[in-house]
């Protein structure tokens, strides 16, 4: 493939680089960062690896994960900008115009709607996840695979594939993943980092989604709503990872679409989708300004909760109805 030579080439000829990626990262990007960041690093590069969030606890097992910083100090200078997982400048808030900055933009990215930020894109919606496209970025370089670089990438596929258990996940991604069990990865490991290290007010706060939670009359939509007096019982810095109530609403006979909404606070309310059937549910967060995947996507949007839920469900229900 064309462009993964055009990339290698920039990687060996640059020696300045920013790594970014989306608002709220997620396991594939941060897995990936961080896989990109050890591969230049090992190559004698600078590197700086910047998102306006920081990592959640989940992902903090992964090497290196301190590498990444949420602030930078004023006068650095990069010679090129690899943006991961992203298709819009927005979704990098406040670090895009840092890496409007860089003399070359690279942009690695997996979602269908993305038409690439530099002039150097590779946009393959094939790939379940934007680590699958990374490890062959390694292969073409001839980079060894190391432990490091199995683990940081194999998370990236695991969490964007839904554990394997999402219509993204191919032939490719198990084979990949073989590569990177062949390297040592230890997929209990894994898991038991990303998934079995919840807090006590976390699994109190699952415990009230669930106990909210409400069917549409087809019994076909679940959803559920992070509230602000939930999150006053529970604690306002409480770090929840929303896949586990996804999973189990998703997991619902019948259910076709399953939505948790989140009030954020100043009239902004996210909403995760994911859908186990045809239905695309990242055209639902594109009307957003959202996006995603066909099974998994989210959005902001600006109102309040009860409107914005009317306004969502209202948008299901007639998806629903065209399929």
């Amino acid at each position: 493939m064309r462009i993964l030579s055009l990339i290698k080439n920039i990687l060996e000829k640059e020696e300045r680089f920013l790594i970014t990626s989306h608002i709220r990262p997620d396991g594939d990007s941060i897995g990936t960062q961080l896989a990109l960041g050890i591969m230049l690093h090992k190559m004698g590069k600078k590197v700086t690896i910047l998102n306006e969030d920081t990592v959640p606890k989940c992902y903090s097992f992964l090497p290196h994960s301190d590498w990444i910083k949420s602030s930078l100090n004023n006068g650095n200078q990069f010679d090129a900008a690899i943006i991961l997982d992203c298709s819009e400048w927005e979704r990098l808030g406040k670090i895009a115009p840092i890496a409007q900055t860089a003399d070359v933009i690279i942009n690695i990215d997996h979602h269908a709607d993305s038409h690439g930020l530099g002039k150097y894109n590779y946009i393959d919606p094939s790939a379940a996840a934007v680590a699958e496209q990374a490890y062959h970025l390694l292969k073409h370089m001839k980079q060894p695979l190391t432990y490091e670089l199995a683990l940081c990438l194999y998370t990236g596929i695991l969490t964007d594939t839904g554990s394997f258990k999402h219509g993204n996940t191919t032939v490719t991604s198990h084979h990949i993943v073989s590569e990177f069990l062949k390297g040592g990865v230890k997929p209990d490991f894994v898991y038991r980092m990303i998934h079995e290290r919840n807090s006590f007010p976390s699994m109190l706060l699952q415990g009230m989604l669930l106990s909210s939670l409400q069917l549409s009359n087809d019994g076909h939509v679940a959803w559920t709503s992070i509230t602000k007096e939930m999150l006053k019982k529970v604690g306002y810095t409480v770090e929840f990872e929303p896949e586990s109530v996804l999973s189990m609403m998703r997991s619902i006979e019948g259910i076709d679409v399953a939505l948790l909404f989140r009030d954020l606070g100043e009239d902004k309310i996210k909403v995760n989708f994911r859908s186990k059937s045809e239905v695309n549910v990242c055209q639902i967060a594109q009307k957003f300004n959202g996006g995603g995947h066909k099974q998994a996507a989210g959005c902001v949007i600006t109102g309040n909760l009860e409107m914005v839920q009317e306004m969502v469900l209202q948008n299901i229900m007639e998806m629903l109805n065209y399929y």
